[in-house]
């Protein structure tokens, strides 16, 4: 939920940024009797996980190569 103001300190500092978020209670509490609960959260990262690591490896991998 900080990426934005995170970014705008890094630039503001000289920084190359580079941003991925995993989004993990996408609309959740927004319909009445879905209660925002800190285990889903969880499970959803956890699920994210994988995709990430492959991501973030990768683009890794590009910026050595470059």
């Amino acid at each position: 939920m900080s990426t934005v103001p995170e970014v705008l300190a890094a630039r503001h500092c000289g920084l190359r940024v580079s941003v991925i978020s995993g989004i993990t209670n996408l609309a959740a509490g927004l319909i009445d009797g879905d209660a925002l609960e800190h285990a889903h959260s969880l499970v959803r990262s956890g699920a994210l996980a994988g995709d990430m690591r492959r991501l973030l490896s990768g683009f890794l991998k590009t910026l050595v190569g470059s």
